[in-house]
């Protein structure tokens, strides 16, 4: 699987990506420091069916002096992807970030002098006011103001500077235990209640006990990774999850707790090609140019599940062998859904 990159005299670059979409950008001067700190100001994707979309940026600016790009009053910026358009202004003097969504809902954030959010309004909602101390970590979140006002608070270790308390609006209060290099020893919770936690020395969970309930166990191999998970007994002989890992960190097998197999199997580029299931084998095929998966094959019921694409949009899933069936989707410009279809025939539109 190959991206190609071309980039033209003029700057502008063209990738070419294994799925076939093409993805054109180009570049354009900062307002405020031309293209020492250039910016993407265009970007033009088109799929191998030639469904097209495009995302421009357009930045302005005003300074208190024209030669001085470090005074800035205010700066706007505006993306539109086809039609639909999204604007976001910073007003220095005021310290406040107005944002307008496509759909025209608005924002607007109060910032301190530190660049910091401290209070944050959407018309319709309870505003929303932050609280920050001396080290500059939150420390309070009120909604709404008044006898409205419902507050959370976080508490930090005075030492450690971990988050030792977290208490919501409703002052229930969380507690946290720690060890010296941050993991959570006990979480404790409101009702008193209490959950422990323990590693090992590479800073793996090794055991979780819940409230008044038996702990569960993880073991990992010397890469860190979880070879088995040892759960609480519910009546069975083995209560165990085995997992068997190759040299690329992939998973093998998984040996469940009834002593089932479940066998993973690899190609040569590490994509997933076999599931062994107790019950039988699933087959999995890919696209030898995009590496996408065109194929999946139940051998133990001759069920095959096609899909075709339209670069990385999937446009059908089809169904063959013991089982018949297709769904069909289409696409806006955007890429987002809008519309499928079941059997060619029960069509929806969004």
């Amino acid at each position: 699987m190959v991206n190609k990159r071309f980039i033209n005299a003029e700057g502008e670059t063209t990738v070419t990506r294994p799925d076939g979409t093409v993805i054109v950008s180009e570049k354009g001067p900062y307002p405020r420091f031309a293209m020492q700190a250039p910016f993407t100001k265009r970007i033009t994707i088109t799929t191998p069916n030639g469904l097209s979309g495009v995302i421009t940026t357009e930045k302005t600016v005003e300074l208190a002096e024209a030669s001085d790009p470090l005074s800035l009053l205010s700066l706007t910026t505006q993306i539109t992807t086809n039609d639909r358009s999204s604007e976001s202004v910073y007003d220095a003097t005021k310290k406040t970030l107005t944002t307008k969504s496509a759909a025209g809902r608005k924002s607007v954030s109060i910032l301190d002098d530190k660049g910091r959010v401290i209070q944050q309004q959407v018309p319709g909602l309870a505003e929303l006011f932050y609280t920050y101390d001396s080290r500059g970590r939150l420390t309070q979140v009120i909604e709404g103001e008044g006898d409205q006002a419902r507050t959370a608070s976080i508490n930090y270790d005075p030492d450690s500077g971990y988050v030792a308390e977290l208490t919501d609006a409703l002052q229930r209060t969380e507690e946290f235990t720690r060890d010296a290099v941050g993991r959570v020893l006990k979480q404790k919770l409101p009702d008193n209640r209490q959950i422990e936690y323990e590693y090992d020395k590479n800073g793996n969970l090794t055991a979780l006990k819940p409230p008044s309930r038996p702990e569960h166990l993880y073991a990992y191999n010397e890469v860190d990774l979880q070879t088995e998970y040892q759960a609480p007994s519910v009546g069975l002989e083995s209560h165990e999850t085995l997992s068997s890992y190759n040299l690329d960190e992939q998973v093998t097998r998984i040996t469940r707790p009834d002593n089932q197999v479940v066998d993973f199997n690899y190609d040569q580029g590490g994509r997933l090609t076999e599931i062994v299931l107790p019950k039988g084998t699933q087959t999995y095929t890919y696209d030898l140019n995009s590496g996408q998966v065109t194929a999946v094959t139940d051998l133990s019921s001759d069920i095959k599940l096609n899909y075709r694409y339209d670069g990385s949009l999937l446009l059908e899933e089809k169904w063959s062998g013991s089982l018949t069936g297709r769904v069909n989707y289409g696409y806006n410009a955007d890429f987002r859904l809008a519309s499928h279809s079941v059997n060619e025939q029960s069509h929806i539109a969004y």
